[in-house]
């Protein structure tokens, strides 16, 4: 009898540790922040190319499908940024701050994302070592523990449908719907929506339960025997 219950509660244990690392694979749709760090090719070094980009990365998670979002500082040195061999893509650039925003898409939630890159750097630019020329081969290596919600899409699509006159007339209105989105945002931050949370939770509970119905009707045999 003790070694049914030790083997259905080590059973459950065992459930319960996955669940976080699973989770995180099902973002709902929405904006988050993540922390990553650049690494090199071959091994788990930091990549001088970690200087250049900036962090937290935006992760942005629309229909399913997951895009990032890094800013890179000293722009013009990087020629070319591409993920898995594909060219990623130009979402906005400051020319006074010689910074760019790029993204690209994953399949999930991201854990280690192959790059490459071209960094060129003019002879006036790199005093006294001349022109600067290289390819590279990186990994971003993103920490999915370190995500944070940032707003949902439905929240986006308020505010950008709201006009000036809208606002002004409605502004006690929209100022109770600040409030009650800042309490939302207070609430998830720390552990951001999934969208099969509840299903888990659901299926934890019969698992519970079917547990101590073994429990009860191992118990019930004994007693007859």
């Amino acid at each position: 009898m003790k070694k049914i219950f030790s083997v259905v509660f080590l059973l459950f244990v065992v459930f319960y540790a996955s669940l976080p690392a699973s989770a995180n694979n099902f973002l709902a749709d929405g904006t988050y922040t993540i922390n990553y760090k650049v690494l090199k090719a071959d091994n788990d070094s930091v990549s001088m190319a970690n200087d250049y980009w900036e962090k937290p990365a935006k992760l942005i998670v629309k229909n399913g499908k997951y895009f990032v979002q890094v800013r890179l500082n000293h722009s013009s040195w990087i020629k070319e940024f591409k993920v898995s061999n594909v060219d990623t893509k130009v979402i906005s650039t400051d020319t006074s701050a010689n910074k760019r925003v790029a993204q690209f898409e994953v399949d999930q939630v991201p854990d280690i994302v192959t790059s490459q890159i071209h960094v060129y750097i003019p002879e006036d630019e790199f005093p006294g070592e001349g022109v600067y020329d290289s390819h590279y081969t990186i990994r971003l290596k993103f920490d999915q523990n370190s995500i944070k919600a940032v707003s949902s899409d439905s929240n986006s699509s308020n505010e950008s449908s709201t006009s000036a006159s809208t606002k002004t007339s409605n502004e006690k209105s929209s100022q109770n719907k600040t409030n009650n989105q800042n309490e939302t945002d207070k609430q998830t931050e720390n552990n951001p929506e999934t969208s099969d949370s509840t299903s888990l939770y659901v299926f934890i509970g019969l698992f519970l339960l079917s547990a101590a119905f073994l429990t009860f009707k191992f118990k019930s045999r004994f007693k007859v025997s």
